[in-house]
């Protein structure tokens, strides 16, 4: 059964919200893979929107992908949570960086301090209101 609310906060670096990260899901040990939205992103976690559940201590391979210009393949994680949200599920997914299963280690934590960075940065626009400076050459 899974539950109908998520759970508490109790993480110590809190998540951004996020539009535009797109995720792909492979459970370990299968083929096929699921379509995800990430919803909430920091460098050590996420939670996506999927139409599945998902399993929870469940390892899963990621590819994460943000705009045209930042991408990562095979970034291992374990699934911590899964309750049903507005018709789908919210999974919460925590990234295992530091273990045996995870290659290119320097480059997986540059890409995702990288795509924490983004996050940051639409959130602070969200609740500020701001938007990026368009500057246009001088008539």
């Amino acid at each position: 059964m899974v539950p109908a609310n998520p759970p508490q906060e109790r993480r110590a670096l809190s998540r951004f919200s996020v539009t535009g990260f797109a995720v792909d899901i492979r459970i370990q040990g299968r083929l096929a893979r699921l379509r995800a939205e990430a919803v909430d992103f920091n460098r050590h976690g996420m939670a996506v929107l999927t139409e599945t559940p998902l399993k929870e201590r469940k390892n899963v391979y990621l590819t994460l992908r943000v705009g045209d210009d930042l991408r990562l393949d095979n970034l291992h994680g374990v699934v911590h949570n899964c309750c049903t949200h507005e018709g789908r599920f919210r999974c919460g997914i925590r990234f295992r960086t530091h273990t045996a299963l995870q290659t290119d280690k320097a480059l997986v934590e540059a890409v995702l301090t990288r795509m924490e960075g983004v996050a940051m940065s639409q959130e602070a626009q969200t609740l500020t209101g701001d938007h990026p400076l368009v500057t246009t050459g001088r008539g």
